[in-house]
């Protein structure tokens, strides 16, 4: 049991309610037994603030057959939902872009972060919780949402479960640049509308939220930008209405017919002419795969474009706090 204080008053968050009017936090865990190899013996409330941190003390049997004693801490914050809000005609994606503190302390260049419309459930059914979430982080309505799948965030220390979901949005219903969030909770959010190509090149330089990278690759591998979703043999909840595959290169191979003796090989319409000049079947796979390097160089300078525009954006706000607080200590040393 949670040992009582040293002063003998109720704690808050197990004999009496914490300021989320929480109770018997110190209970949670205890009763579990779905695996038989895990025997629970003891639970202590670290903290009940916002979050809830507990020290979970089990037997743990191993391979081998032995047991042993081990000790966990744990960090509840409850679970949560998350969206990626796609145009497939339009091939964008709405994101938001707010102050991560987290991020910021642990060496992220300003905390500024890239995210998919997300937020905890609050006892609410994560379809529910999502459709609040993306309204109150966008502005978006959002009409018809697809559950995609739930996985659990960091599981050596997170007991959150992440609900994903996908849904699509009108294009030009929400401005990019657009401010939005829940003043009162001290939000302060900015809508941002990329091209998904943009999105996806920005991976691990503008877009490091785990949350949003497992959705856009989602969306590219198998969701409303992947050709492969759209082949007639795929589940029909996999197709997306409206959608507007990218192209791939669909040439016929070459097929040499077996010719009768009497064809001379200059009639053949896949042999080279006497002139040397190239058949229509290696002239049309030629033309097809020049046209893939263009597109694909078109979309490495414009991925290369946005990535030196987020830079500079990151370093002007940094000048911008440089600045700001070069005049504080300015005052402060004319005081």
């Amino acid at each position: 049991m949670t040992a009582p204080t040293l002063s003998g008053e109720p704690r808050p968050g197990i004999e009496v309610p914490d300021a989320r009017g929480r109770t018997h936090l110190d209970r949670a865990g205890r009763d579990l037994d779905r695996n038989p190899r895990v025997v629970v013996r003891d639970v202590r409330l670290l903290t009940s603030n916002w979050y809830v941190t507990r020290v979970t003390t089990f037997d743990f049997q191993h391979a081998d057959g032995r047991w042993s004693r081990q000790e966990r801490e744990t960090y509840d914050r409850g679970d949560g939902a998350c969206v990626l809000l796609f145009n497939t005609a339009a091939r964008t994606v709405l994101l938001t872009e707010q102050f991560r503190y987290p991020a910021y302390v642990n060496e992220h260049p300003d905390g500024m972060l890239l995210e998919v419309p997300a937020g905890l459930l609050d006892d609410e059914d994560p379809e529910v919780a999502i459709r609040r979430e993306s309204q109150e982080e966008t502005g978006y309505v959002v009409g018809e949402v697809h559950h995609l799948f739930d996985l659990y965030t960091s599981p050596g220390s997170v007991t959150e479960r992440l609900h994903f979901f996908a849904a699509p949005y009108e294009h030009g219903s929400v401005h990019h640049g657009t401010r939005a969030g829940v003043h009162a909770e001290g939000e302060d959010i900015r809508v941002v509308e990329l091209d998904v190509d943009h999105a996806l090149g920005e991976i691990g330089h503008g877009i490091v939220d785990a949350k949003t990278v497992l959705l856009l690759q989602w969306a590219a591998l198998e969701g409303p930008f992947s050709s492969a979703s759209w082949s007639p043999a795929e589940s029909p909840a996999r197709r997306w209405p409206g959608a507007r595959p990218r192209p791939r290169l669909t040439v016929p191979p070459v097929r040499r017919p077996v010719r009768p003796a009497d064809v001379s090989p200059e009639r053949s319409p896949n042999h080279p002419t006497p002139g040397g000049s190239m058949p229509h079947v290696e002239e049309a796979l030629l033309a097809e795969r020049m046209a893939q390097a263009q597109r694909e160089a078109a979309r490495a300078r414009a991925v290369r474009a946005v990535r030196l525009r987020r830079r500079a954006d990151v370093a002007a706000r940094r000048t911008e706090v440089l600045a700001v607080q070069a005049e504080r200590a300015e005052a402060a040393a004319d005081r």
